[in-house]
């Protein structure tokens, strides 16, 4: 309905590795993501394999979200 307005995505946890596959899926469309960002993602097995125009990732060293090893 609005093809003029910026696509942006939010995620956390392992919402963050759903908007990767988003932005993934739509570049194959000709869709462009204008920012995403991922928050306490632990990306094991998820990457970005499209440009975004500002992919900001949030997490510390102590997250237990990011550092588990599962």
């Amino acid at each position: 309905d609005n093809p003029d307005e910026p696509i942006r995505l939010i995620g956390h946890s392992h919402g963050g590795n759903v908007a990767i596959m988003i932005s993934n899926i739509l570049a194959e469309e000709d869709m462009f993501v204008d920012t995403l960002i991922t928050i306490a993602t632990p990306v094991r097995g998820y990457q970005l394999e499209t440009y975004v125009g500002q992919h900001i990732q949030v997490y510390n060293n102590f997250d237990i979200v990011q550092n588990s090893p599962k």
